[in-house]
């Protein structure tokens, strides 16, 4: 039997419980990361919770007034360069925080408010590279949730992104057009031959 004296008790009513907490959700290009983070909001919203849904200014793919997945759910959101402080609304939902300035401060300050914070991104560039702003967020966050693409060999745990035309800018912003989710195999053989002298 289990045993449950030292089992602890929340202190206050369960409906004035705070959610307070940070959750990351990363993944390769094209494996639904932005489908979850509005899925995660709406569901807040359907609990009485207020919130405000936030992109970088930067990422003007589909609209530069909404958050658009890239399997059409369109949902219209704030632009912003950087995080500040997080005040106003019950949940933030923040996408392609890669992009934007690291904020674990800002993330932190929040959920000790009693606020939520989830947020959407890369991982690692196309190059293999981890982006600092959601390393350091997979860091401080209370749930990490990592999504799977499928890559073109038909693996179903495509982990990377794969920039179709080498060379460029770190940051390119696009879709399908420019790039498309890799296994670690078909990633590694690809990077591995444009290594190669011509």
């Amino acid at each position: 039997m289990i045993q449950t004296q030292y089992r602890t008790r929340c202190l206050l009513p369960r409906t004035e419980r705070p959610v307070r907490e940070v959750t990351l959700i990363t993944a390769a290009m094209f494996a639904g990361k932005t489908t979850e983070l509005l899925e995660r909001c709406f569901r807040h919203q359907l609990a009485g919770r207020t919130v405000r849904l936030l992109k970088p200014v930067t990422d003007d793919r589909y609209s530069a007034s909404h958050v658009v997945s890239h399997r059409g759910l369109r949902v219209e959101c704030e632009t912003i360069e950087r995080i500040g402080r997080l005040d106003g609304a019950d949940v933030f939902g923040i996408d392609e925080v890669n992009l934007l300035p690291p904020f674990t401060d800002e993330a932190l300050d929040a959920a000790a408010r009693g606020v939520t914070v989830i947020a959407a991104g890369l991982m690692r560039d196309a190059e293999g590279v981890p982006f600092e702003t959601t390393l350091q967020l997979a860091g401080i966050a209370d749930e990490v949730v990592t999504l799977y693409a499928v890559c073109r060999c038909g693996s179903m745990r495509a982990t990377h992104t794969l920039r179709k035309c080498a060379g460029g800018p770190r940051i390119q912003v696009g879709g399908a057009e420019l790039y498309e989710p890799a296994c670690r195999a078909c990633w590694d053989l690809a990077m591995e031959n444009r290594r190669e002298p011509a």
